[in-house]
Parts: C-alpha cells; sequence; structure tokens
C-alpha cells in the first residue's frame, strides 16, 4: 500500500511504490492544465490539492480506479456527486479526453467542468467513496483529504490550530517532521501562461460550432432577469447577454413620459414598490433615489367612494354605522362571518369566513368574476387571502415598512442596473428563434414556463391579462379623487381606472387616465390558480427540474404572482443559491445535521463563545453555504 505523509504547504507527498503517482503544486480551480500540460505528464494518475488542503491518512490506493474522484459539494449541483477539484485525484487519459470532446459546462470553474464530464464520460464512484476521498464541507469521519479552510475559521476559533486539526486529521503532525519526497512524483506547476478554462474551452467552442459564447444568459429584461444579471457581473465579472423579446427593458415595471400630458406612467398598470424586507429595500437603494409614498386605493360602491381594504371606514359608509374602534369592528366581523368546519377550500369560502355575505356579495364577488372570469368558488383560496382586511381605520393599502417611488421612474432603474460593460442587452429578439446560435454557460430563463415546453403538447397554463385603454382630459385638475379606483360593480367593464398625475403630484395642464379590463388574451399578467393550472404546473415544473444548465426563475416561470419585493428577493435568494451563498436558515434539514455534527465535534460551546461570532449571527444572519468557511 502507499503511504501518504499529510501535509499544509500545498504539494502532495507520495512515500512508497505508487509509480504512477503525479501531484501537482498550487492547483488553481481557476486555471487548468492545456492538453499540452497534460500531455507531458509522464504518470496515469494526477493527484490534486489545494494549498490550504491536507492528507490525513493513507489509503490513495483505494480510488486508482476511478477517471475522477473529488470532495462532493455540500450543495451537490446539478446531480454532482463528485466534486472539488483541488481535492482530487484524476486520469490522465480522462482529462485529455475532456479537453477534447466535453463541450459542455465550458463557462463554469474546472472542477465544474471536469466533475461533469466525469459524469458524462467517466468512471465515477458513489457518493459515500468520493467523501472517504476529501471532506469538503460534508462530514466524513475518515477522510483521505481536508480542505483546511473548511475549519481553519469558525471551527478552531479560541483554539490551538494544530489541536483542531488533529482532531478533524488523524495524520496530521507538526510541519518541520514532514519528510519531502518531491523526487518521488512528477510535479504539475502551473505557471501564468497557463490559459483559463474560459479561454481553452472558448477556442473548443468557436471552431466547432461558430455559436456566440456567454457565461450567463437570461431571457427577459424585467426584475428577474435584471437582478440575475447586475449580481453575476458586479459580483462575479461574468460577461451577461439579457435578451427581450418585447422593444424595451424592464418588464411590467416599464414606465415612460406620455408625450400629450409629460405625465409618467407605467405601460402595465400602476406599479407601487412595498417591502418588508430590510435585504430588499437595502439593495434597490443602489439604483434610484425614493420617494416616500403611502399608496391608498379606493372603491366605487353604491355610489360611495370607500377605502380599500376593507376597513372600519368602509363599513361604516356601506351600512350607515358607527363603529368606533378595533374592539366594535372585531365584534361586528365575528358577527358577519361564516364559520366552516373545515380550512377555507376556495375563495368564496375565504371571503365568507373574513368579512361575511354581505361584503362579499358587494365588493368581493363581482370584482372577481371580472377580474378572473370564474366566480370565486372556482378560484384557489390564496386569491382572496392576500386581500387584508383591518379592524382600524388604516387607509393604506399596503403597510410595510418601507413603501416609495422611483423619483426618476422605474425605467431608470433598469438601465443603472444593466450598466454595466459586462452586460449586453438586446430588445426585439426572441430566445427560441436565436437558441442555437448562443453558447451559454447558464441560461435564466423569466419566461412562461409553458411556452418553454411549447414543442411537447402538453395543454397551456391559463392565465388573465389586460387591456388599458387611454383617455386624456383637458383639466389642471384630477380626474378622480384617487390615484387608483376600484370597480366592483357588474354594470361597468372594467376593474378599475388609475390617475397617474396623482402620483408624486405631477403637474400637467391635462391628465391622462388608463381604465383596465381583464381578459384571456393578451400578455400574460396572473396566473390563474385552480386545481387543474395547479396540476398541470407540477408537471412542467418537473421536466423544468431536470433542464440542464437552465434555471426557471420569475412569476411566470414558476406560475406564482410575486410582488416586485418578492420577485428581487427570490432572484436574489437564487443567486445567492447558484453560487454558495446561502443563508443557513434556507439549508435543508440534512445539510444543517451535518453543520451541527461539525460543530459537535469541536465544541460548540467554545464556537458560540468566540468573540468574532456571536450567538445571534449564528442564529439568522447568512453564513457561506459551505457552512463554515473563513
Amino acid at each position: 500500500m502507499a503511504i501518504i505523509a499529510p501535509f499544509l504547504i500545498g504539494i502532495a507527498i507520495f512515500i512508497g511504490n505508487w509509480s504512477s503517482c503525479s501531484a501537482s503544486r498550487s492547483a488553481s480551480r481557476h486555471h487548468p492544465p492545456s492538453r499540452e500540460k497534460i500531455k507531458e505528464i509522464d504518470a496515469e494518475h494526477v493527484f490534486f490539492l489545494q494549498p490550504d488542503g491536507m492528507v490525513c491518512r493513507n489509503g490513495i490506493d483505494d480510488f486508482l480506479e476511478y477517471d475522477y474522484v473529488g470532495a462532493p459539494w455540500p450543495h451537490l449541483p446539478d446531480g454532482l456527486i463528485q466534486g472539488n477539484g483541488g481535492m482530487s485525484l484524476r486520469k490522465r487519459s480522462f482529462v485529455l479526453k475532456c479537453l477534447q470532446s466535453y463541450h459542455k459546462h465550458k463557462n463554469d470553474t474546472e472542477d465544474v467542468y471536469f466533475a461533469n464530464c466525469a459524469k458524462d464520460l467517466g468512471h465515477v464512484p458513489d457518493l459515500k467513496v468520493n467523501q472517504e476521498s476529501g471532506m469538503e464541507g460534508i462530514w466524513s469521519e475518515n477522510s483521505l483529504t481536508v480542505h483546511k479552510s473548511w475549519f481553519q475559521g469558525k471551527l478552531t476559533l479560541g483554539r490551538d490550530k494544530r489541536t483542531a486539526y488533529k482532531d478533524i486529521c488523524q495524520g496530521f503532525s507538526d510541519i518541520a517532521t514532514i519528510p519531502f519526497y518531491e523526487s518521488k512524483c512528477h510535479i504539475l506547476d502551473y505557471n501564468d501562461q497557463t490559459p483559463p478554462p474560459s479561454v481553452v474551452r472558448r477556442e473548443i467552442t468557436l471552431e466547432q460550432t461558430g455559436r456566440t459564447k456567454y457565461d450567463i444568459c437570461i431571457v427577459g429584461a424585467g426584475l428577474s432577469g435584471a437582478v440575475i444579471a447586475e449580481r453575476y457581473a458586479t459580483q462575479f465579472k461574468k460577461n451577461v447577454y439579457v435578451m427581450e423579446k418585447r422593444n424595451h427593458i424592464g418588464g411590467n415595471c416599464y414606465d415612460y413620459i406620455d408625450e400629450d400630458t409629460r405625465i409618467r406612467v407605467n405601460k402595465y398598470g400602476a406599479h407601487l414598490f412595498h417591502t418588508k424586507y430590510k435585504r430588499v429595500w437595502d439593495y434597490i437603494q443602489q439604483f434610484s433615489d425614493w420617494t416616500p409614498y403611502q399608496h391608498k386605493v379606493l372603491a366605487f360602491v353604491d355610489g360611495k367612494h370607500v377605502p380599500v381594504p376593507v376597513n372600519i371606514d368602509t363599513v361604516n359608509a356601506l351600512f350607515g354605522l358607527n363603529i368606533q374602534n378595533s374592539d366594535e369592528m372585531d365584534q361586528w366581523l365575528k358577527n358577519e362571518q361564516v364559520h366552516f368546519d373545515n380550512p377555507p377550500q376556495n375563495s368564496e369560502e375565504m371571503s365568507l369566513s373574513r368579512v361575511g355575505k354581505r361584503l362579499y356579495e358587494k365588493m368581493f364577488k363581482p370584482y372577481t368574476i371580472k377580474q378572473w372570469a370564474k366566480t370565486p368558488a372556482q378560484l384557489g383560496p390564496e386569491v382572496m387571502a392576500r386581500i387584508p382586511v383591518r379592524n382600524n381605520h388604516d387607509g393604506r393599502y399596503f403597510s410595510d415598512k418601507w413603501q416609495a417611488l422611483p423619483t426618476n421612474g422605474y425605467t431608470a432603474i433598469f438601465e443603472k442596473m444593466f450598466n454595466n460593460p459586462l452586460i449586453t442587452v438586446e430588445t426585439n429578439v426572441d430566445y427560441f428563434e436565436i437558441i442555437d446560435t448562443l453558447d451559454c454557460g447558464r441560461t435564466y430563463y423569466t419566461g412562461p414556463v409553458d411556452t418553454y415546453f411549447a414543442d411537447l403538447g402538453l395543454p397551456k397554463l391559463e392565465y388573465r391579462s389586460l387591456e388599458f385603454v387611454r383617455e386624456v382630459h383637458e383639466t389642471k385638475d384630477y380626474y378622480q379623487p384617487n390615484s387608483v379606483i376600484n370597480h366592483p360593480s357588474e354594470t361597468v367593464p372594467y376593474t378599475r381606472i388609475v390617475e397617474y398625475k396623482h402620483f408624486l403630484n405631477q403637474q400637467s395642464d391635462k391628465t391622462v387616465i388608463f381604465k383596465e379590463f381583464s381578459q384571456d388574451s393578451g400578455e400574460p399578467y396572473y396566473p390563474v390558480p385552480n386545481p387543474v393550472n395547479k396540476a398541470l404546473f407540477e408537471k412542467y415544473k418537473a421536466m423544468s427540474d431536470k433542464e440542464k444548465d437552465v434555471i426557471f426563475v420569475g412569476r411566470l416561470a414558476n406560475y406564482k404572482y410575486f410582488n416586485m419585493d418578492q420577485t428581487i428577493l427570490n432572484a436574489l435568494d437564487l443567486f445567492a443559491k447558484d453560487t454558495l451563498k446561502l443563508p443557513y436558515k434556507l439549508y435543508s434539514s440534512e445539510e444543517k445535521q451535518c453543520f451541527n455534527l461539525a460543530l459537535k465535534r469541536v465544541g460548540r460551546s467554545r464556537y458560540m463563545a468566540s468573540k468574532p461570532i456571536q450567538k445571534s449571527r449564528f442564529d439568522s444572519e447568512p453564513l457561506q453555504r459551505r457552512y463554515i468557511l473563513d
């Protein structure tokens, strides 16, 4: 059996009769060997170890049969069971085979590239064997190698590092006692002349396919696409291509100055930004000045303008009452509400259980029928569950902590987000017409999920759309008493009227209004949440989960209604997940178990007591996805 001496200086030391061994010094994830470098090696096996890696025990012979063995990552991207190339054993012939013929994952780091090549073309071990070969965030009791930086910060705080390493790595000893036998191995020393993986594989791609290559491709220039593009370009210096089918950026947030009135309007209906998420608020501050704005909505019912959501003033106006406080409002609601034996099964039951039959018949039912072309009984309970009912006089439409409008409009935000030399944006581009001309390392798709799979012949998902009818009125005053007036009555064909002059007190000698008509045809706005559509979406989701290097993001791709802040948060979380920076609270139970096992191994109390890390941070604030990285 070969004997391996542990080390911490970035060179694998081999002692014994493994005559075909080769070791790499300073193996960089971003500088893989070229074919010429690999051909210079006179050994079939190449052992890679990062400068911050440790060899912990004997046993290299156990892994020689495989083409690629590497410490698995905690997140196991794309179903990989082999991982970190900085602690891996690879066959020379396999590496050459990949560089010659494997053209997927061309934009990923070299270990992701070779790990995927191994999965698709090579002979690889199962997850258990990979764990035995190396430890990179998934705990293993007896790994051959360990990524030192996985432990050196969080788990060794308050302890002598050598003591901690001995607990983790059985074969660890003082550096001074390690004999150096470089002559026993072929040392592959990378130099500055070795091209990074993106350059090497770009040559292969362009020569063989003639496609245009991008690190990240994004279908759709709305909120989801803009956040993903901005994050990749600024945080990872990736070159990003954003394609938009419409003739403008901004998605449904797009706004412009109306030519006749010089009033800023939204092309696709009023957009009011509000959020309870500090993370979202802090993020969006980078791209605009914001003017505080508390949005209010009125509904025209029985010849009266009443507040929406329903509050004390709504009830008093519609029923001639004099409710004074929350206790009286609670009692009134309790008397009106319909109580069911089981949780509400549809939007009708949800409405009746919250406001009772009289308000349901006056406001909720007729408006829902116009909006969805379905009765509330035909819709899932979540439609009405989104609408608040208040027991006070609060007339605000939203109750979130942060509410504001962008001072210079929404389109300016997108222009700033895309203002990066690494981001290319093209409008009037249909992804499905140019897909064969693109070479994308990873694609984020924000369009309708059923459109993506249209060629499979499944039924289309159901959406509701809107038609906007514009009217200009010659008046310095306002057309209506509020920016948004809902019209629940069945006798009126439109659902609401929006007057943009109210927003930020815009000045004009005229005013412009938009009447909104809900319809089936047109741009998809609202997913229709009923059992048929939910079941159909699950089929689409199962297919989308299997798509290689394509990630579905946003409301249309996920067939789910998102507010603007939810869209931003969803995109930020997805980016964090895809780049290994997911907050601890989002880890799976299995991953948490690995994390806690590691803490237990070195002493949780010492970890908690360390000065740089406080208990509250462990419980709530983001840590690196690899659990305990520096």
